[in-house]
């Protein structure tokens, strides 16, 4: 089977519907990542399509910490929001629905349900179905001794997505469990 990992990196983060600014994602298997997606959203497109921006989340992108995600996502080509959002439904739809697994990402309620809820805002189904829908965080939380190895960038939206795929295959290879 090939899942799938997500990272999505806003400009809020209670807000049920964020601005996105990037969708980073990776597809993976037991033993390795089989492909990377990432692109760059123009932030003024998600205002425009209802999206929504927190003050806390600008000032949190500002700190100087966060210097080498700016810096890597302004690299990034930024595209609208639809075409975002179709790229990545279509690089999901790439992979036969027989073989695709499920779809992970780093807490039930942030990347993957923010992100589905960006694609019903604007109209568009989301490309997985609900029992697809798996939740990294508590699998770190049930095997905190598995170590993580970063990938990257921290907050890089594709790094993140790798660095905790790459977690996952080792927490089920240690706990001889399969995803």
């Amino acid at each position: 089977m090939i899942h799938v990992m997500i990272d999505i990196e806003t400009l809020a983060k209670d807000s049920a519907i964020p601005v996105l600014l990037s969708i980073g994602a990776v597809k993976f298997d037991d033993a390795e990542i089989v492909e990377r997606f990432h692109v760059g959203v123009e932030p003024e497109d998600c205002q425009r399509c209802g999206l929504e921006i927190e003050a806390g989340t600008v000032a949190w992108w500002l700190d100087n910490k966060r210097q080498k995600a700016r810096d890597q996502m302004s690299e990034l080509a930024k595209i609208d929001l639809h075409s975002a959002l179709h790229g990545f439904a279509e690089w999901v739809a790439e992979t036969p629905a027989d073989q695709l697994g499920s779809v992970w990402s780093n807490g039930s309620n942030f990347d993957n349900a923010k992100l589905k809820a960006i694609f019903l805002k604007v109209g568009l189904d989301w490309p997985f179905g609900y029992k697809q829908e798996e939740c990294y965080r508590t699998m770190c939380n049930r095997f905190p001794f598995v170590p993580f190895v970063r990938v990257g960038v921290h907050h890089g939206a594709v790094d993140d997505a790798e660095s905790q795929a790459g977690h996952l295959q080792a927490i089920c290879a240690v706990n001889l469990i399969g995803l």
